[in-house]
């Protein structure tokens, strides 16, 4: 497989939309939030890979048109916060110190576990901020001196675990408002959290993209100042 990488440039490009379209008729069948499309695509990608023994960077290059559709995906999450504009604005103070709570006790557990550990400090720096979407950690993580790769890592298995048990976690507590489940899931497991919330109903995608959005101005502006500290 790896000559055909070669052969075609684009080949990593469609192998990945043909992977995760697999991974969509999976979850078709299965009917289970286990079967998450993106964990079953990610797990079918990396298999294909060491099974063809193709290095990631080869994969990159072909695939490397979808990392440009990451920040216009991104952007487009703005649509549902404007449509709920007039909620959004009369409970803005619900939803910002939701947020900052959420990123307060998410850094502080970070860190509390890295201490117990005795995490590598680079490492510690490299999973700062993998509660927010990759756009922004990727930035955060290079100017405090993290790993990218790690940090990338550590992004994408915190949103698939949200959006794995969120409904599990929801009915266990008893939250059946689709406004704090919005709060949630956003302020929690980022781009992949907020995309979850779209399926369910608008008011939860626009509060999961507004606590997104909340969420990554204040791991941009605390992250470093947190990592000078350590």
């Amino acid at each position: 497989m790896t000559s055909l990488f070669a052969l075609y440039p684009s080949f990593g490009l469609v192998l990945t939309l043909l992977v995760y379209m697999v991974a969509l008729w999976v979850n078709k069948k299965l009917n289970s939030s286990l079967a998450n499309p993106l964990l079953i695509a990610v797990i079918l990608m990396i298999a294909l890979l060491v099974f063809t023994k193709t290095d990631v960077p080869t994969y990159q290059e072909s695939a490397k048109f979808i990392g440009y559709l990451l920040t216009p995906a991104t952007i487009s999450l703005a649509i549902p916060i404007y449509k709920q504009r007039r909620i959004l604005k009369e409970n803005f103070s619900t939803i910002f110190t939701t947020v900052v709570v959420a990123m307060v006790v998410g850094l502080a557990s970070i860190i509390f576990i890295a201490k117990i550990f005795n995490m590598d400090e680079v490492v510690l720096r490299s999973v700062l901020a993998k509660s927010v979407t990759t756009a922004i950690a990727i930035d955060v993580t290079e100017i405090i001196g993290g790993l990218t790769p790690i940090m990338v890592g550590s992004v994408v298995l915190t949103g698939i675990f949200g959006v794995v048990i969120n409904e599990w976690v929801f009915k266990l507590l008893k939250i059946d408002s689709y406004f704090a489940r919005g709060l949630g899931l956003g302020s929690s497991s980022h781009a992949m959290g907020t995309g979850e919330s779209m399926k369910k109903n608008e008011l939860q995608g626009a509060a999961s993209s507004i606590a997104m959005v909340i969420s990554g101005i204040i791991v941009a502006v605390i992250v470093p100042i947190i990592a000078n500290w350590l």
